[in-house]
């Protein structure tokens, strides 16, 4: 298979410029060439037009609501962004949804009901990505492990178990 070579476009422009007449038309292929040689020395010197990286959202923030200590959603953020923003950041995309098409005709009422109902690509604009949809469940345990000595750890489903085998001595 035959490798395709480039051909330069000041040499396309050239060719055209003989057999257009239009004054028009060579002012366009003019600007035309002026910015394909920008565009050539910005990817020559390494600002191209790549696009940027999304930005790296590397910090977890658990937000629940103040009426209720059982439920919760989890909010990855960037880390330069405060925990105690994330909030307002999720209020800010709420007003924004409420005040379009659809927010106007169904309106958002709540955080849960905002961070369930609204599109992620919304959350995306203000730097934040919801991780948990429906809510979790968040369940208080104590600070320790505290067992009393010679007891086993319970392990799940042990009262499932048949009866144990006794050992022969």
């Amino acid at each position: 298979m035959a490798k395709s070579s480039k051909i330069p476009f000041a040499v396309i422009s050239v060719g055209l410029r003989k057999t257009v007449d239009e004054p028009t038309a060579q002012k366009a292929l003019l600007e035309i060439n002026r910015l394909q040689a920008d565009l050539e020395a910005a990817e020559q010197e390494g600002n191209g037009p790549e696009e940027d990286p999304k930005p790296k959202k590397d910090a977890i923030t658990v937000v629940r609501p103040e009426d209720s200590s059982e439920i919760a959603w989890v909010v990855a953020h960037p880390a330069e962004l405060s925990p105690h923003l994330v909030p307002d950041r999720i209020r800010q995309v709420i007003a924004s949804y409420n005040e379009s098409k659809k927010g106007r005709s169904h309106p958002v009422e709540s955080i849960g009901e905002g961070i369930e109902r609204i599109p992620g690509k919304m959350f995306d604009e203000v730097n934040i990505a919801i991780r948990t949809r429906i809510p979790a469940t968040m369940i208080a345990t104590g600070p320790g492990i505290d067992l009393p000595p010679g007891a086993d750890a319970p392990v799940a489903g042990d009262d499932e178990l048949a009866e144990p085998v006794a050992s022969t001595p």
